[in-house]
């Protein structure tokens, strides 16, 4: 049966209990963290006990917050009171739904300043619409006249091929909308060259690059 050591030997008694915290969780990180965690050797038991009696704050939001979703999984078989934790606390709750759903908390969006139950509610909610193909709303938008073949998509724009007489000589663009009060539509980039093809960089360099001839 493999098993997995809280704190090694080599962890003098004077260890500051933040360094326990820090073993603690690169332990639970471990690929071998299959098993319930063992007790460390007696000669640290008594950083261990102030390890485990940090208040629920501590414990919480500067040591299990660190932990992906299979470490938080391995510290609640440690001990009732680190399941308890990790099973009420709204930060961690929603980290793991996060991580879980492949997403990352933006701050800086404008939902950044609300609650953290107002964000785990709403992750929850998104997540339970693309499970069930359940939109919030729909939009609409005719495409224009003059598109060629060309097209790109990104997290949050559309992008067409602008045609003239059959050359491809610009981009259109429009935003997704994020609510159904926002109103759609097309913004238009016209070149002089004739466009071979086109890639995008938005998010990341607000870019749009071409390739003409």
């Amino acid at each position: 049966m493999r098993s997995l050591a809280l704190v090694s030997s080599s962890v003098p008694v004077g260890s500051n209990i933040y360094t326990i915290g820090h073993l603690f969780v690169e332990a639970l990180r471990s690929k071998h963290a299959v098993q319930p965690v063992l007790l460390p050797p007696p000669t640290s038991i008594s950083m261990v006990n102030q390890f485990l009696s940090l208040p629920l704050e501590i414990l919480g939001s500067e040591i299990f917050i660190r932990l992906d979703v299979q470490s938080l999984l391995a510290a609640t078989r440690v001990c009732k009171r680190f399941h308890k934790i990790i099973n009420t606390d709204l930060w961690i709750k929603y980290k793991q739904e996060l991580e879980i759903a492949g997403m990352v908390d933006n701050y800086r969006c404008s939902y950044g300043s609300h609650p953290v139950a107002t964000r785990l509610e709403m992750l929850r909610e998104r997540e339970r619409r693309w499970a069930h193909f359940d939109w919030s709303f729909q939009a609409e938008q005719k495409a224009p006249p003059d598109i060629s073949g060309y097209y790109d998509v990104t997290p949050g724009v559309y992008l067409l091929g602008k045609s003239q007489d059959d050359d491809n000589v610009g981009v259109y663009t429009s935003r997704f909308p994020d609510s159904p009060d926002v109103e759609v539509s097309w913004r238009g980039l016209q070149l002089t060259r004739s466009i071979i093809d086109f890639g995008t960089s938005i998010e990341e360099n607000d870019l749009i690059a071409c390739v003409v001839k």
